[in-house]
């Protein structure tokens, strides 16, 4: 009950928007990398079933793109999200007196956004195939790897908003 009403309350609820964010920019990233190792796999086994020249040339093209595509994807997606996010949050009206909850509540976000990214770094350690699948997305790998910095800046730039302007 607590946590619909912290959804569907139109008041405070910008840094619930952040985890929400980074939970959609996480799913898509992972989704988008094993899409594109399945894609990987299919293609380096079947090459030689493809009779003609231009149905290889097509596979070569995606094959060479598609890692391009999921790594802009996700971060075109992060930043806009975050940008929407921003406008929201100059959109509700707030009182800065609830500031220091909000603090607290970005506080305890950025402990799922640790944990988060710990396990992001550690499963794709653990495995020397997926080592080699996170070298061919090197902005998702960026984003994963400094989830945190990124995080309180959004945060606290979702924050300043929130709570910066003039209240009439």
């Amino acid at each position: 009950m607590v946590s619909r009403r912290i959804l569907t309350s139109k008041k405070g609820n910008a840094i619930v928007e952040l985890v929400i964010v980074l939970a959609v920019v996480f799913v898509f990233a992972l989704i988008g990398m094993f899409a594109f190792q399945s894609f990987d796999s299919f293609y380096q086994e079947r090459t030689d079933m493809f009779d003609s020249n231009e149905s290889l040339q097509a596979m070569e093209t995606t094959h060479q793109k598609m890692p391009g595509v999921i790594d802009g994807g996700a971060v075109f997606i992060l930043v806009g999200l975050w940008i929407a996010t921003l406008v929201l949050a100059f959109s509700i009206e707030s009182h800065p007196v609830f500031f220091v909850i909000s603090l607290l509540l970005l506080i305890f976000s950025l402990i799922g956004v640790i944990a988060l990214q710990n396990f992001y770094e550690e499963y794709f350690a653990s495995d020397s195939d997926l080592t080699t699948l996170q070298s061919n997305f090197p902005a998702i790998n960026f984003v994963f790897s400094h989830l945190l910095v990124i995080s309180i800046v959004m945060g606290l730039s979702i924050l300043v908003v929130l709570y910066g302007k003039s209240v009439s």
